[in-house]
């Protein structure tokens, strides 16, 4: 199948693998250097589908039906489904499958109220990204999720140097293998650090550095997550910035501890996607701005939910 537009390549490919389809191609405006490696990789929302997807640039569209004889002005009066009467053969460099060790980084802050320190607040953000691709186009990560780390690093970094004493305890973690279907999330539910059943909540950090849009994002819904969401709201009023709550978990690495009860919090900027997984999530692009804006709302609201 040969589509234009399409918003959301992996869903499409679902819908039509159940209609019998070898694959589809999708026709996309980007430069050839930002198409999206992502399809090609086993995730959550793609472990079910067997079909390849791939994108093309305009220009090799044109092309296609310049070979077929086709004029672009002439689908404007196709029927919507126009079979064509070519076989195209397209390829991808995969590299080899290896084995490679990684590791959650975590750092536990013991709490010093006697009565609150069995309780723990995560604060946490993936330190992975998907590196460097077989023909050797490196994708950086700054935004996702290198922002992430420095604002979590920077906030312990802070409570050091002011002899912050929460009064419950905190855990950093710094998770790994995030970008291979949660891989290390995984591992800490199997195995956590403290018992799940003495987490009291969840702050997650996902590209908090750049973005289209003007605030931050900051997801939540369940009634039991209202503690976290009100010192989120709050903390961004008493810094007078700009935040602004999404009525849903979101994704990340943080919904698997939201599916077992735990409240969660995930900030992220708003319209930060656009540069996801693209070689064009560089270090220049990150806005010292919005990096300050997250980490100062972060780091007050962690006080808080850490302080009673």
């Amino acid at each position: 199948i040969l589509e234009r537009d399409v918003r959301d390549p992996i869903a499409r490919a679902a819908q039509l693998q159940d209609r019998g389809a070898g694959g589809l191609i999708v026709v996309t405006d980007k430069e050839p250097d930002d198409h999206q490696t992502d399809y090609v990789r086993p995730t959550a929302e793609s472990q079910d589908l067997t079909i390849p997807v791939f994108e093309i640039t305009g220009a090799a569209f044109e092309t296609l039906l310049g070979r077929l004889g086709v004029e672009y002005r002439d689908l404007a009066s196709a029927p919507p489904a126009l079979p064509l009467d070519v076989q195209v053969r397209q390829s991808i460099a995969r590299s080899p499958v290896t084995t490679t060790l990684t590791a959650n980084i975590l750092g536990l802050l013991p709490g010093s109220d006697h009565r609150l320190e069995n309780e723990v607040l995560i604060v946490g953000a993936h330190y992975d990204h998907i590196g460097e691709s077989p023909d050797g186009l490196f994708f950086p990560g700054a935004n996702q999720n290198a922002s992430g780390v420095a604002a979590l690093l920077e906030m312990a970094g802070v409570w050091q140097s002011v002899g912050y004493h929460p009064a419950r305890s905190v855990l950093f973690a710094a998770w790994g293998a995030e970008e291979l279907g949660g891989a290390g999330m995984a591992h800490y539910l199997v195995a956590p650090a403290i018992p799940l059943t003495r987490t009291v909540g969840v702050i997650a950090l996902d590209s908090i550095a750049a973005g289209g849009g003007p605030k931050l994002m900051f997801y939540g819904t369940r009634e039991h997550e209202q503690s976290l969401i009100q010192r989120v709201e709050a903390a961004a009023a008493r810094l007078d910035r700009r935040a602004w709550r999404r009525g849903s978990t979101g994704e990340g690495w943080h919904t698997s501890l939201n599916q077992t009860g735990i409240p969660t919090v995930k900030f992220i900027w708003d319209d930060a996607e656009g540069d996801f997984y693209l070689p064009t999530d560089t270090a220049d692009r990150i806005d010292p701005d919005y990096l300050a804006t997250s980490g100062e709302i972060l780091t007050l609201a962690a006080t808080w939910l850490a302080g009673w």
